[in-house]
């Protein structure tokens, strides 16, 4: 009776997780770059307790229970409005936001540049990143940091996103509302204007008096593998501690005037929720049969002893 209790709660605690997971979902389904989570459950194989002083276990039994809630990273759709700060992504990279609260141009030097760096502009890389950036052509701009012979300057932690939603802050830099600045390959960005273009390589370009492109610098993109792990913080801003490096042959392009969505499918995740919701039921009215059938035997017990 009482293994009864315990499994049929066990299995209403298992629900409202999920339910929990999957509301959450439809709450953040217009959330820019909001990526779903899924509950992982599990399951343990618990003893049975001895029955009669017996030395051995009467066998096992399998309880479930949520293990984590998995964010699945898979890419989504575009939502197209011509601002020029809407910036989405095609591929499985991230716009790179520094979550500090003093902004600056932190830099990172190498003393000999591989031959891979030779491009880039005075050898200076963006400070905390462990990855390789990759142009669609397939050259690369500049090597990992964290590599032997790169001295770096701390200047807090960089958060990884797919909002791109961008706008100006108060100093004329582009940033992702309250969370901070963008960054690019010569760390914060600063345009000072709403007149710039970013191409499909990243690379952002203002105009000058006479409409003439002049470069600004290079969006710093991150990329995680699609099966990937990371830690949520907020809704649409993640941490990532694995391999950052871009494979080779792996592409992506940088789209202006789009920003990406959130990767919800709303109709597919209210008819999980009501699935799930009638099994969270099912295990309570489990739970109350239970419960009168506990009052029934205890009734009959103080009977039988009258």
């Amino acid at each position: 009776m009482l293994r009864g209790f315990y499994n049929a709660a066990q299995g209403m605690i298992v629900k409202q997780r999920q339910i929990d997971t999957i509301s959450n979902n439809i709450t953040n389904s217009t959330t820019a770059g909001y990526r779903k989570d899924e509950a992982v459950l599990n399951t343990f194989k618990e003893m049975l307790g001895l029955v009669n002083n017996r030395r051995q276990t009467s066998g096992t039994f399998a309880q479930t229970y949520v293990d984590f809630n998995k964010t699945n990273l898979e890419q989504s759709n575009f939502n197209f409005t011509d601002s020029t700060f809407d910036i989405g992504l095609y591929g499985n990279v991230y716009f790179t936001i520094a979550n500090d609260t003093i902004h600056g141009d932190p830099q990172v030097y190498q003393s000999t540049p591989t031959e891979d760096e030779t491009d880039s502009p005075n050898n200076v890389v963006p400070p905390q990143i462990a990855n390789v950036y990759q142009r669609s052509n397939g050259t690369v701009a500049y090597q990992a940091i964290n590599a032997s012979g790169y001295e770096v300057t701390e200047n807090g932690g960089n958060l990884l996103t797919r909002n791109g939603q961008f706008e100006l802050d108060g100093d004329g830099y582009l940033c992702l509302n309250a969370a901070g600045r963008v960054q690019g390959l010569g760390g914060d960005i600063y345009l000072g204007t709403d007149n710039f273009t970013v191409d499909e390589d990243g690379a952002i370009y203002t105009f000058d008096a006479d409409n003439r492109p002049q470069y600004v610098d290079t969006l710093l993109l991150t990329y995680i593998p699609p099966e990937a792990d990371v830690t949520k913080v907020g809704d649409n801003l993640y941490k990532y501690t694995g391999e950052e490096t871009l494979p080779i042959g792996e592409g992506f392009t940088v789209i202006q005037g789009a920003y990406e969505m959130s990767n919800v499918d709303v109709n597919k995740e209210v008819t999980r929720l009501m699935a799930v919701q009638r099994l969270f039921e099912a295990n309570s009215a489990v739970l109350k049969q239970l419960d009168t059938q506990n009052a029934k035997s205890a009734s009959l017990i103080g009977l039988a002893k009258i």
